[in-house]
């Protein structure tokens, strides 16, 4: 887990942001193994860094957006990301595990469905902002399963029985 990418894709996810950035979970992520933590923040702030963060052996670096975020999911070892169907199938088919951090303040959370169908699967675990530590120290990558390859003769094959 040497290097960790976070994403709240194009939402504002502050419970999140502001979560990582707390002492605590910056030491617990030290701990981990955690060398560098890239963090696409969105609209949140994110920007005031603690001194003790500064003082540990993680580098952190923040931005808002990308054009793509594929590049830093490839070089991840580990992400963390908001429950948003694109991000979590990005993350998914490059093959990196994926913790998915659930934001229950959102009215009507589809997310929620996504996240505890993938996880009742095995391809991704999930928690909520109150339970980040907690699903941080217990993540066995060991248990994830791979996400299978998207199968393209699929859909064509299924067009030409119709016909």
């Amino acid at each position: 887990m040497e290097k960790v990418f976070v994403t709240v894709g194009t939402t504002k996810f502050d419970q999140l942001i502001n979560k990582l950035l707390e002492n605590e979970t910056i030491k617990l992520l030290e701990l981990l193994g955690c060398r560098k933590l890239v963090i696409q923040k969105g609209f949140s702030p994110g920007e005031i860094f603690s001194s003790s963060i500064k003082s540990t052996g993680i580098v952190v670096e923040i931005f808002d957006y990308a054009p793509s975020i594929i590049n830093h999911i490839k070089e991840a070892d580990f992400v963390i990301g908001h429950s948003g169907a694109g991000t979590v199938l990005d993350v998914l088919r490059c093959g990196k595990p994926l913790l998915v951090v659930i934001n229950d303040s959102l009215m009507d959370n589809h997310q929620t469905e996504l996240a505890d169908k993938l996880s009742s699967q095995n391809y991704l675990k999930s928690c909520t902002v109150s339970d980040l530590l907690t699903a941080l120290q217990s993540f066995n990558v060991n248990s994830i399963n791979k996400f299978p390859s998207p199968d393209f003769d699929k859909f064509p094959t299924f067009l030409d029985s119709l016909f």
